[in-house]
């Protein structure tokens, strides 16, 4: 699972990613516009430790940011992906108000009333922006009682987007994790649609 990146395109366009070593198949998995930084999570096969990303338009700086890895069961023991019917763990408009300038909020998706145990080891969610007022971007990562913020980005945006990337998340103290905006102000939106356990 990766996310996938196109910067600052110059002109409209589109990535594919796919297992290394494998004919392309003939689709896409991000499409991008000019002139913006688009990303999108995208499931990979990978063949001999590597994937392959074409681009179908023009020259454009690519960023691929691993985010888990899938692998049978009885070669990789590790956690196990359990959907759920999706609910809203955070909605800012309705609930404390935008996120401004590297404001960070903890958001509660295991344990308690949800549909997600306690013990999860990592979430599934939608992670959505709703009308930032500047370019910026949205980092996700587990509560773990410091402010320590990981490097990178699992959403980018531009000023009034209304965009959404689907992102896996480790779970934290608390059945918590993080959620911080770089800059700017935007509402943001996290829906749960399945845990890892």
């Amino acid at each position: 699972m990766v996310n996938l990146i196109a910067v600052s395109a110059p002109a409209n366009g589109w990535l594919s990613a796919y297992a290394g070593g494998t004919a392309w198949p003939g689709t896409s998995n991000l499409s991008y516009p000019a002139g913006e930084t688009t990303d999108s999570t995208v499931i990979v096969p990978v063949s001999a430790g590597s994937i392959v990303v074409r681009n179908g338009g023009p020259a454009v700086d690519v960023a691929v940011d691993v985010l888990g890895v899938f692998a049978p069961h009885s070669a990789l023991p590790g956690s196990r992906f359990t959907a759920v019917s999706s609910f809203r763990a955070l909605d800012t408009r309705a609930v404390g108000g935008p996120l401004g300038t590297g404001a960070s909020r903890a958001v509660t998706v295991a344990g308690g009333a949800s549909t997600v145990p306690s013990d999860a080891k990592a979430v599934l969610v939608s992670l959505t922006a709703v009308a930032p007022s500047v370019t910026t971007y949205l980092m996700a990562w587990a509560a773990d009682g410091t402010s320590t913020v990981p490097p990178g980005g699992l959403l980018r945006l531009n000023a009034g987007d209304v965009r959404a990337n689907l992102v896996l998340v480790p779970v934290g103290l608390a059945g918590q994790i993080m959620v911080r905006n770089f800059t700017g102000s935007t509402n943001v939106l996290v829906d749960v649609v399945g845990y890892y356990r």
